[in-house]
């Protein structure tokens, strides 16, 4: 590897670790851990209602802060908005903490809600501004290297963090003691936010707001309204942005809703004595699947780099595997979702193909999104890259707050039934961006390298780092 990379590698190496560990820590215990609650402190009958209910209102949350907080990013600096988000986290992990103590529905649900509004605000403060960090930092420290080298190895590290994070996390849920995961990721929050502050030097692509003669909140909140003007007008001129917005919207929102409702099904079907083996076994094999995709598309990318493909190879490249992995995730979770409405309760094979078929795309789909974007993102339009990156999370966010309480079906065992809202939604979504993204290579051309070298011409071929 080039020495000028290696700096910045070991930083978003670790903080993709730790990214993964903190969502491993409380995404495959999240749905169980509040149904639990809630039927001990209310009712069975209302427990998935409420869990429901949170989560659209997280989403909610998240649909509201995620463009203003991308704003944010591009105004007062990525690398700060970045460090506060693990601030949040904290919050977040302790609010967890606190539920597993309450002994009636009232102090529950309003630790639970407290838990969902900082999840929702670390969620935003993060989601953009890192990448957008990421982007401008390898255009800093090597120019000649494409952005898609860094981007395709995120769900790599990311997932072997989730990976450890998940396991510990089922297994002392499975002892009784869920606090104890939540604490831990309390403190690798913590630890994250340490690394952030010493290593997390702030780009150039961001006009810091201290150099403005009134730093006052009336000036902040005008240059972030500014910021999503600007954003807005971008993605006007590029309506292939949209689709490919929809797209990874739609994936996120399935991926949720099967990530946090697949264990509740799952004891209903099973029965809680019989849950612990199957959790622990389907959690590890769909995140080695995980892994295993996001090594492949890394590797795929890698050879069309080192073998001087150009712009529009790598660029139909993109194309496929963004349109293919959301059509896997589609039918996979369409198939489970028509088997349980017409035959009852699906084979168990069928449900960990399902939950492997959506891990296996977002391997693929959450790097392909960050650097199809990222490539569409020109360096004149740089300083607002966090905010159109904010995009998909909010489109996420918007269909959750819509869809969330028909989508989770119309109860635990019958859950599955409702996930074919959002596999519809993908299916549609995806295949209107493989076309838009086709349109958009065969009018103007692929321009993949713009956001990772600036000046570059459209047909520049890029050199990935040695070694």
């Amino acid at each position: 590897m080039r020495d000028s990379v290696k700096p910045l590698w070991r930083v978003v190496l670790l903080l993709q670790c730790g990214q993964g560990a903190l969502n491993g820590l409380f995404l495959y215990t999240w749905g169980p851990y509040f149904y639990d609650r809630f039927s001990v402190t209310g009712s069975v009958q209302s427990a998935l209602v409420i869990v429901m209910v949170l989560f659209a209102l997280r989403q909610a949350l998240v649909a509201l802060m995620e463009v203003p907080v991308g704003a944010l990013a591009d105004t007062i600096g990525r690398s700060r908005v970045v460090m506060l988000s693990f601030a949040v986290r904290c919050a977040f992990f302790l609010s967890m903490v606190a539920l597993a103590f309450c002994d009636t529905l009232f102090t529950a649900v309003f630790w639970a809600g407290a838990a969902s509004l900082c999840y929702a605000a670390g969620y935003t403060l993060f989601n953009g501004a890192f990448s957008a960090w990421c982007a401008e930092a390898m255009r800093a420290c090597a120019p000649d290297v494409p952005y898609s080298w860094m981007a395709a190895r995120y769900m790599i590290y990311q997932s072997i963090g989730e990976m450890a994070g998940a396991v510990l996390a089922i297994l002392l849920y499975l002892h009784g003691m869920p606090f104890g995961a939540f604490l831990c990721g309390a403190a690798v929050a913590y630890g994250l936010m340490a690394v952030g502050i010493s290593r997390m030097a702030e780009t150039r692509a961001v006009a810091p707001v201290e150099q403005s003669p009134r730093y006052d909140l009336a000036t902040l909140v005008r240059m972030i309204g500014l910021r999503i003007a600007d954003s807005v007008t971008v993605v006007r001129q590029l309506p292939v942005m949209l689709w490919v917005t929809l797209t990874y919207g739609a994936f996120m929102f399935l991926m949720s809703l099967v990530l946090h409702l697949w264990p509740i099904y799952l004891r209903e079907i099973a029965g809680a004595q019989q849950l612990g083996p199957a959790w622990v076994g389907i959690a590890l094999l769909c995140l080695v699947i995980l892994l295993a995709s996001a090594k492949g598309f890394a590797v795929v990318n890698d050879r069309l780099i080192l073998r001087a493909a150009g712009n529009q190879a790598r660029f139909a490249m993109y194309r496929w595997v963004l349109s293919g992995a959301a059509t896997l995730s589609a039918l996979s979770v369409g198939c489970l979702s028509s088997v349980t409405a017409f035959a009852g309760e699906p084979p168990l094979g069928l449900l960990i193909f399902a939950i492997g078929s959506v891990l296996c795309s977002a391997g693929i789909i959450m790097s392909c999104y960050d650097i199809v974007i990222n490539s569409l993102i020109g360096p004149e339009c740089a300083a607002d890259r966090a905010t159109i990156l904010s995009g998909g999370s909010m489109v996420r966010s918007l269909l959750t707050l819509l869809l969330a309480v028909p989508a989770g079906g119309i109860s635990a065992e019958h859950s599955p039934m409702g996930w074919s809202i959002p596999a519809v939604i993908l299916g549609i979504a995806g295949l209107m961006a493989h076309r838009a993204l086709g349109d958009h290579a065969r009018g103007r051309g692929a321009t993949t390298d713009r956001a990772e070298s600036p000046g570059a011409m459209e047909m520049r071929t890029a050199q990935p780092p040695e070694g």
